[in-house]
């Protein structure tokens, strides 16, 4: 696949992430949709397939504003120029993911890797700046369901894990040779 060459590709790969991370927005409360969550990730890997490092960044950036955008409406009680900063800020963390993981994508075990650089972007956007903000978990969508109760066992980093891996294994089906996972 080329690497976000031509122009129209690089558009579609951008409409297509900012689209995933405003309906992984709909997965949280007051949507509380939450099985768009791995649909959502497995579109943004989908849109991550194939490129370069700078065009990764592209991709989740666009993904990870558009993501927060849709989470933290609520944060315009401060100011909205609040909220946007929040997103950026956020989107960014998803910019550092989207580099790295469509290089990822690349080498064999990606199924394993993508998940495990998911639980790291988490890790660091709750953790940076100010003592971070978590509130962009995928497994925070699941807290009301079935599927949160596997919190008890893996912690909340390994339910965010289980929803990035579906995502990842959602996108398998996308491929053209199934061999190629």
């Amino acid at each position: 696949m080329a690497r976000l060459s031509s122009g129209p590709q690089r558009a579609l790969r951008l409409v297509l992430a900012i689209s995933a991370g405003a309906a992984l927005g709909l997965a949280y409360e007051p949507y509380d949709l939450p099985w768009i969550a791995p649909l959502s990730v497995a579109a943004l890997l989908v849109a991550l397939r194939g490129t370069s490092m700078r065009a990764g960044f592209l991709v989740g950036s666009g993904f990870g504003i558009a993501w927060y955008a849709v989470l933290v409406p609520w944060l315009t009680v401060i100011g909205g120029d609040a909220a946007i900063a929040l997103a950026v800020l956020e989107g960014l963390f998803y910019g550092v993911f989207g580099m790295l993981a469509g290089q990822a994508l690349r080498i064999r075990g990606w199924l394993l890797w993508v998940p495990a650089l998911w639980v790291a972007t988490e890790f660091a956007s709750a953790s940076v700046p100010f003592g971070g903000f978590p509130w962009g978990r995928l497994a925070w969508a699941f807290a009301g369901s079935d599927f949160g109760l596997y919190a008890a066992w893996v912690g909340v980093a390994g339910v965010s894990f289980l929803v990035a891996l579906l995502g990842a294994l959602l996108t398998v089906a996308t491929r053209t040779n199934p061999a190629a996972a």
